[in-house]
């Protein structure tokens, strides 16, 4: 877009260039957008991450965030922390089909199944639209935990899918650190363990495409309590709703409370679409192939500004973008090249 703007040599219609901000932590700045200063009826997205790929509809989602007040006791006892690292992660949208583990959802379980009672800051991802690649936790020092902790890991480790086999479980002291009660330790493990996460449900009608979902992005210990945030992804707003409230009835359940914000609407497909037909157009006479126009789970701010502007006309499209939301996110310049190219062909049709 920018480039666009800093030349004068590249036909094109009447153009409004729109940059939000905060959209991969709530899209607040779509939700903030004055639209009645904008004149155009259609949208070009630049916010996807698969050449070839145009687009025409996602799923509406919420975040979730679940507090816990605990109460941490000073103790004598030497204590480790415990800590899963090296998962691949991933977006909560786009990879959440992809079998990876969900870091802080494993480490809880083996905590669990290893008879584990007292623990103290739990803490694991950095964002609750992405799968959690690391989880940590502290636990009393103790040689029998620490092998059967190990056992219990190699085990599960050998139904992990191959994005995951490179995790490791790892061990390091952390000296003589308050711990959780013990009821307080097991709520949050609790938690953890039963809230749903990942596949909810899949879509009758396309082939391959998650309908819901929910992902355990973010735990932090702080100041008397465990924050745990989610992010909701649903097409079907009913089946959102109820996820919400499984979410609010399991940390009730628990003694804890669940607040729920930054909710964005689906987008819809629009059959009669004129970007589309332009756009698969171009992209037949640059590669001599069809374009894919799809649908897709994660969530983008076209379903808020199509809520926003009457009979608005989306599309969404960009390069190729690998393990998105990961520590190997990575671009292809040659994709980014080729894309670019494609929406100049497209803006010179539009004229």
């Amino acid at each position: 877009m920018l480039e666009i703007l800093s030349r004068d040599d590249i036909p094109h219609p009447a153009l409004e260039v729109v940059l939000t901000i905060d959209e991969e932590t709530g899209m607040d700045g779509a939700n903030a957008l004055d639209t009645s200063v904008l004149k155009g009826r259609m949208l070009i997205n630049l916010d996807s991450e698969e050449e070839g790929t145009l687009l025409s509809s996602c799923a509406g989602g919420i975040r979730a965030d679940t507090k816990i007040d605990v109460v941490a006791e000073e103790t004598a006892v030497e204590t480790f922390k415990v800590s899963v690292t090296a998962l691949a992660g991933g977006h909560s949208g786009t990879e959440i089909d992809k079998g990876r583990q969900n870091a802080a959802v494993l480490l809880a379980g083996l905590l669990k199944k290893a008879g584990i009672e007292r623990i103290a800051d739990f803490s694991a991802g950095s964002a609750d639209n992405a799968i959690a690649f690391s989880a940590g936790c502290v636990i009393e020092k103790d040689e029998g935990k620490e092998r059967l902790l190990k056992e219990l890991f190699e085990e599960a480790k050998n139904s992990f899918c191959p994005d995951d086999r490179k995790a490791v479980l790892t061990f390091e002291d952390a000296g003589k650190t308050a711990l959780l009660c013990k009821k307080d330790s097991q709520r949050v493990l609790s938690y953890i363990t039963d809230v749903r996460n990942g596949i909810v449900a899949m879509s009758k009608n396309v082939p391959g495409l998650v309908q819901t979902s929910l992902n355990l992005g973010v735990v932090k210990t702080e100041n008397g309590r465990v924050l745990l945030s989610h992010a909701i992804r649903s097409s079907v707003n009913t089946e959102r709703e109820e996820l919400q409230k499984s979410v609010a009835a399991l940390a009730e359940s628990l003694g804890a409370k669940t607040d729920f914000h930054s909710g964005y609407p689906a987008w819809e497909f629009f059959e009669n679409s004129k970007l589309q037909k332009v756009f698969c157009k171009a992209y037949k006479e640059m590669y001599q192939k069809d374009m894919t126009v799809s649908a897709i789970h994660a969530g983008l701010e076209c379903g808020i500004l199509s809520g926003k502007i009457r009979n608005l006309d989306c599309v969404s499209l960009g390069p190729d973008i690998f393990d998105i939301h990961s520590a190997d996110e990575r671009l292809s310049k040659k994709s980014a090249e080729r894309t670019f190219r494609l929406l100049l062909s497209v803006l010179e049709k539009l004229r």
